[in-house]
């Protein structure tokens, strides 16, 4: 573990650490330069704070990578419990290590080892015994697309049953072998990543 690494662990540990929701489109500055955030938004971790700015960073997968950002407090949302973690899994990517810290070990359910992980967005690490315990954690969304991954498994015909009506982006029906093959893509994709991290 490098010093960085345990000013961050430390940071997380301190009872006046809060997070806040930085809204899309606001600026912050860094003594590397100024940035503007992206998407819907932004989660940060705030540790201290001036007369007009908050002082934190990004609780991306890379934000401890600058520490020290400037955040105005006017572009800046104050979060509760509830919020803080559907911010967590909603807005920015995260890796195994993140939800430790700011959930601990036992937050996500693992009983039997095996651990699934969602290559899209958002980005979220699913460690569970079954579809029902990830219902339990996670949104439902993320549950859908492992129970979808699974019933592929089982029935081709199913799955397509269930993705006939699909139209693509130019409003043109999708072609079932086009669709099945994308669908065989994502679930093989899935059940690497889930064999890789068992």
């Amino acid at each position: 573990m490098n010093n960085r690494q345990r000013l961050i662990d430390k940071l997380s540990g301190s009872n006046e650490l809060k997070f806040f929701l930085l809204k899309k489109g606001a600026h912050f500055r860094h003594k590397t330069g100024n940035y503007k955030t992206l998407g819907k938004g932004e989660l940060i971790v705030v540790v201290r704070q001036t007369k007009n700015d908050f002082i934190g960073y990004s609780a991306s997968l890379y934000g401890p990578l600058m520490i020290d950002c400037y955040y105005r407090k006017k572009d800046c949302f104050e979060l509760s419990a509830k919020e803080i973690k559907k911010a967590f899994l909603d807005i920015p990517p995260h890796c195994e290590t993140d939800y430790y810290r700011f959930f601990g070990k036992k937050a996500i359910k693992n009983k039997n080892g095996r651990r699934y992980f969602m290559q899209k967005d958002p980005f979220v690490l699913i460690k569970a015994a079954n579809v029902e315990e990830a219902l339990k954690v996670f949104s439902s969304d993320i549950s859908n697309e492992l129970e979808d991954c699974r019933l592929f498994e089982i029935n081709k015909q199913e799955a397509w049953n269930k993705y006939k009506n699909t139209v693509s982006e130019n409003g043109e029906e999708i072609n079932k072998n086009e669709l099945l093959e994308s669908l065989e893509s994502d679930c093989n994709e899935l059940l690497a990543c889930s064999e890789d991290l068992i």
